[in-house]
């Protein structure tokens, strides 16, 4: 499971992961041999399939198709029975389901899409969320995260970078990081705590914080010398997944968020 890089985890304890080549694998939370979900499209010349997000059945995901053809690149929603995937975006970002829309970003614009999950269809006018999000180039992801009623984004590269709350119309809240050197983040189910990807003065690696966004405090979760990436939490709040380098290359680890325990990769 080399290169491992985006997770989502479902309700029932799977995890769909995926990389900057390939299509999308799954893995059981507990552990196990991670299989193909996906099937790359050779009629579409697509890459890769990355940036899995579930929907709220738990059982239908969200997924970027990556393509040397520019235009048949898009978000998809896949399933886990393997049923044909169908395209729901043409556009070329991570997207995520909030509160009867898909989110994601055009251009440097976080847009919101009225989207029916059951039908798996847009419908509706998109609306503009907030301008200005960076989105880095080569994976095609930008750090935004939802859930309940709180939508946190970053606006700027990292160097330069908060983290920010904002309404359903897109004002302004609160800041609950200042500036500072943020990669990813994953908002939790209790609209309260953020665990976040951040870079590590004077070195190129990121580790992971754990943020109480009422209280502002932050909590380190990892403490050695790896890189850390892209963490997401389990239905439960009580696990994270996340990519790391702790062999010299990208794989898919999971640990308690109350660190007990080592950080351990599914076997395979």
């Amino acid at each position: 499971m080399q290169q491992a890089q985006s997770a989502t985890w479902s309700p029932t304890g799977t995890i769909v992961f995926g990389a900057q080549e390939g299509p999308l694998r799954q893995v059981p939370a507990a552990g196990g041999t991670p299989q193909p979900l996906t099937q790359l499209d050779a009629s579409r010349q697509e890459t890769s399939h990355r940036h899995p997000y579930f929907l709220p059945d738990g059982r239908h995901f969200l997924y970027l198709a990556r393509s040397v053809i520019p235009d048949q690149r898009g978000v998809y929603v896949g399933g886990l029975d393997g049923s044909t995937p169908k395209k729901v975006l043409s556009d070329d970002s991570n997207a995520i389901y909030f509160a009867g829309h898909l989110l994601f970003v055009r251009g440097t614009t976080l847009i919101a899409q009225p989207f029916e999950p059951v039908g798996r269809q847009v419908s509706g006018a998109a609306a503009r969320v907030a301008t200005g999000l960076y989105i880095a180039p080569t994976m095609r992801y930008a750090p935004f995260a939802a859930n309940g009623r709180t939508l946190v984004f970053r606006k700027t590269p990292r160097e330069l970078s908060e983290i920010r709350i904002v309404d359903r119309a897109g004002i302004l809240v609160s800041t609950v990081a200042d500036r500072g050197s943020y990669d990813t983040l994953e908002l939790a189910g209790d609209d309260r705590h953020l665990i976040i990807a951040v870079r590590v003065p004077d070195t190129d690696r990121a580790a992971l914080r754990l943020l109480d966004i009422v209280r502002r405090v932050p909590e380190s979760v990892t403490s050695d010398e790896s890189d850390y990436a892209n963490p997401v939490w389990s239905h439960d709040g009580r696990w994270l997944a996340f990519a790391s380098q702790q062999t010299g290359v990208w794989d898919l680890y999971a640990r308690a968020v109350d660190r007990s325990g080592a950080a351990l990769p599914p076997e395979g």
